[in-house]
């Protein structure tokens, strides 16, 4: 398996689960003021292609970091954690609540019913929030020199879990509004 592209350390910016998205988003924009392929037209033809090469790139990691689910995977990968398939991992319990949600919202699609739905989507909100405020202290220690296996595995089985959050809150958007 080829090494992945560190987003972070073409940024310049520590790697971590949270970041300055100020701090990126200035990064992104001297980076693309620098090298935007329009800007070196009047160049060599290797030139033009090395701009659009570093352009097309910053536009990549820029799209990457700025996502929190897609900054934790491309921490993970730099860890040479394996993200495809790994889901099963998860604790019973949890994938037995997710069996459980799913089962909830075959129902709904079933037999309609807008006061049930609307407790079922805030029950996922408040799920998804207690999820994160369980993971905040981990990742706002996390470093990646000293990052342990039990530290990974806990950012990792978050970051799994978050999947079956946006799955479930996908599967929500396709329910027509309730009356």
């Amino acid at each position: 398996m080829n090494e992945p592209q560190n987003f972070f350390e073409f940024f310049g910016i520590a790697p971590s689960p949270l970041l300055d998205e100020v701090r990126l988003r200035e990064k992104y924009y001297a980076n693309m003021h620098e090298w935007h392929p329009d800007l070196h037209t009047l160049k060599s033809e290797k030139e033009q292609e090395e701009m659009l090469a570093l352009s097309t790139l910053n536009n990549r990691a820029f799209q990457t970091l700025i996502d929190p689910d897609k900054r934790l995977a491309h921490l993970l990968e730099l860890h040479g954690r394996e993200l495809e398939g790994q889901g099963g991992k998860l604790p019973p319990d949890f994938l037995m609540e997710m069996m459980e949600w799913n089962e909830t919202l075959a129902e709904l699609e079933a037999e309609p019913d807008a006061q049930r739905l609307s407790a079922f989507r805030q029950m996922i909100s408040n799920k998804e929030d207690e999820l994160a405020r369980e993971i905040l202290p981990l990742m706002q220690t996390y470093s990646f020199e000293t990052a342990d296996e039990q530290m990974l595995d806990h950012l990792q089985n978050y970051f799994f879990k978050r999947k079956y959050f946006l799955r479930i809150k996908e599967k929500l958007t396709t329910f027509a509004p309730l009356k």
